[in-house]
């Protein structure tokens, strides 16, 4: 497996590593790669929310067609984060190799690792393995110097398999930070309503408070949650897929070093 050999900076290694660096990207540049994501999760937004409505009010006539809305705003997702994270490898000085075909090789990537995610999370290992794929696709297919989009699916496969101890670690990291970012817009929601408008401003929040406490309020915090954290994991797995092929390409040059020495 031969891919470009991104610059490896040691700050990667440190605890989250890739976490660290994303943070400092969007704290330089994230205005720009906001705006992308913004195009890229509205009709998602917009799709997900009726398809909440349709759930909750039990109206299982506007189920199928709310799905099929729901896939083509997905889709649309997938093409934007795809630009989005192309934007983040550029801005980090890598070479980009994009192709139409290999456009097309990374959607059916992120679907077939979906599809994973969701068949085969009972399992725990295929879901992790879907994440990964998904997550690294565009970074490997739009850097490698393989002739094939066949041959760079499965230098993305070895890569994961390769690391997939670490990533274990760092999928915990990630699913932690998830949570407590979760945590955190249910705090403030209720800091807001049930102390700042009441106690501080003396607003009447009685119909804020039977919107709280329906489900439908719920499925829609989690899902902004959600949206949230995959802004910022867009932009992260790029650091963390980075830090892993620095590594790989540092580890195939010792040992490349090392044959010529004992050779030698």
């Amino acid at each position: 497996m031969s891919a470009a050999a991104p610059v490896y900076d040691p700050r990667a290694d440190r605890g989250v590593g890739s976490l660290d660096l994303a943070s400092a990207y969007l704290r330089s540049r994230g205005g720009g790669a906001a705006a992308w994501y913004v195009v890229a999760v509205t009709p998602l937004l917009a799709a997900g929310w009726w398809w909440i409505d349709a759930v909750v009010a039990q109206a299982r006539r506007d189920l199928a067609p709310l799905s099929l809305l729901l896939a083509g705003a997905m889709l649309w997702r997938w093409a934007w984060l795809m630009a989005l994270q192309a934007r983040v490898m550029k801005d980090i000085g890598l070479d980009l190799a994009v192709s139409a075909p290999r456009a097309v090789a990374v959607l059916l990537i992120r679907l077939v690792a979906h599809a994973v995610m969701g068949w085969g999370g009972i399992l725990i290992l295929p879901g992790i393995l879907g994440f990964y794929l998904s997550s690294f696709a565009t970074p490997t297919l739009f850097t490698t110097t393989h002739p094939s989009a066949g041959r760079a699916l499965r230098a993305l496969v070895g890569l994961v398999w390769q690391n997939l101890g670490a990533l274990w670690h760092h999928a915990a990291k990630t699913t932690l930070l998830f949570f407590l970012w979760l945590l955190s817009l249910v705090l403030v929601q209720s800091m807001v309503a049930f102390l700042v408008l009441p106690s501080l401003l003396g607003m009447d929040v009685t119909d804020w408070e039977l919107a709280v406490a329906g489900p439908a309020w719920w499925f829609s915090l989690v899902f902004l949650g959600w949206v949230l954290f995959d802004f910022f994991w867009s932009v992260a797995a790029v650091f963390e897929w980075n830090r892993l092929v620095s590594q790989r390409n540092g580890r195939d040059l010792s040992l490349r070093l090392a044959r010529l020495e004992a050779e030698a």
